[in-house]
């Protein structure tokens, strides 16, 4: 299994899994395919009881991070531990957009060094390999298109409801990792 996207996964008040980590979901197992890879979704203290539902949308695995620090959400603590458990081979980093997932993308893409894109609306793979990630730019006007130039992820973030979830003909196996 070679993972090379990556997705937070968040759950609502009565912990199931949102309608924006579906959507997510669902674009990223669309863009590991045509990367000839998996997804995985990191789930932030609890959630794994559900595992089949992320295996429906694609997930292959689902890293759980459990510390103390990860009881309530702290945006220097959830970039820390996604820093810390970010795959060797991932191209892409989903992340929702808002407030919290934007204040993770920006602390996350200073730890790997990497390009953060906000506001995506689409994303593609060039026959060549190449990922375009399309995107509003600040204000709402026009769009601009971001192209990989280094072997590093690009972290994305993106609102709910500009994918559309859809679960997946044949859903496979769900690996359960405790980090």
């Amino acid at each position: 299994m070679r993972i090379v996207i990556q997705t937070l996964a968040l759950t609502d008040s009565r912990s199931e899994w949102t309608p924006h980590t579906l959507e997510m979901l669902t674009d990223a197992t669309k863009l590991a395919e045509r990367l000839q890879g998996d997804s995985a979704a990191w789930v932030v203290g609890a959630g794994t009881e559900h595992g089949a539902t992320l295996a429906k949308y694609g997930c292959r695995v689902v890293h759980r991070l459990c510390h103390e620090r990860l009881s309530k959400w702290q945006s220097e603590a959830v970039a820390s531990a996604l820093a810390d458990h970010t795959v060797a081979d991932s191209r892409v980093i989903f992340l929702p957009a808002g407030a919290q997932g934007e204040e993770v993308a920006a602390l996350l893409a200073t730890r790997l060094d990497a390009d953060w894109v906000p506001d995506v609306t689409s994303l593609a793979v060039t026959r060549t390999g190449t990922l375009e990630v399309s995107a509003v730019e600040p204000g709402g006007k026009l769009s601009r298109t971001w192209r990989n130039a280094v072997d590093r992820p690009v972290i994305i973030t993106m609102r709910a409801g500009v994918a559309e979830a859809r679960p997946i003909d044949a859903p496979g196996e769900i690996y359960t990792e405790d980090r």
